[in-house]
């Protein structure tokens, strides 16, 4: 069983089931997408809420988060760069790659000047659609400066 450390704003630590915060996750955003839905808010969701509050983007990027680490994308993220300089680059080349994003490679200079990268992320991602998606959201945070190597510590 893989678990996730959650801390509350209070300092209150948890331990919980990765599949399990997850799930959690989803449902507090969906709440939150359609708060004026009259709907109760399930009792798992509000568990979470004490973690991570009511604001939707924090909510979307702690999903991202729990998602990178269950698909074990921050390692196949650092397969592809080591280093911060190059993310908004691998961001735009897994937006590009991406076959629902409206982004899309049409120039070949700048395929060609990033060939190496490309292969790379090919390589890592075996071409998957659904890798390729959480390896972009995941970059975003970084790029966004919602994430930094800095806060990436151990999780003792």
């Amino acid at each position: 069983m893989q678990l996730i450390t959650l801390t509350a704003p209070d300092g209150r630590r948890e331990q919980w089931d990765i599949n399990l915060t997850i799930h959690a996750l989803k449902l507090l955003k969906r709440y939150l997408e359609d708060a004026d839905g009259g709907h109760a808010i399930n009792p798992l969701a509000k568990q979470v809420e004490a973690f991570t509050g009511t604001d939707l983007t924090r909510v979307a990027n702690c999903l991202t988060y729990a998602l990178a680490i269950k698909h074990n994308l921050f390692y196949k993220l650092q397969l592809i760069t080591s280093d911060e300089t190059q993310l908004p680059r691998v961001y735009i080349m897994l937006r590009e790659m991406d076959q629902a994003s409206p982004i899309k490679r049409n120039n070949s200079r700048r395929l060609a000047t990033n060939r190496d990268l490309f292969v790379s992320i090919q390589q890592v991602t075996n071409r998957d659609q659904r890798t390729i998606k959480g390896l972009a959201a995941l970059a975003k945070l970084f790029v966004d400066g919602q994430l930094s190597y800095d806060s990436l510590g151990d999780d003792n």
